[in-house]
């Protein structure tokens, strides 16, 4: 089954020392300052490669091409 991909970021607040995370499908979850900052560094060096990758869709099937996304 194919994961729902979602162009909204998801909303981050600091709060009594946890950083919640609040973003779309109910997705809602605290992480400590540390596993915050690791998930940040990991979103970040993923999102790299992600712009990296095009997605052509045929309406069932993704299929990366290792081009660059032009806008």
């Amino acid at each position: 089954m194919a994961k729902l991909t979602y162009d909204k970021p998801s909303d981050v607040v600091a709060e009594e020392g946890r950083v919640l995370v609040d973003g779309p499908n109910d997705v809602d979850f605290a992480f400590t300052p540390d596993a915050a900052r690791e998930t940040g560094g990991r979103l970040i060096d993923a999102a790299a490669s992600a712009e990296s990758q095009i997605i052509v869709t045929d309406g069932a099937d993704e299929q990366a091409i290792d081009e660059p996304f032009a806008d």
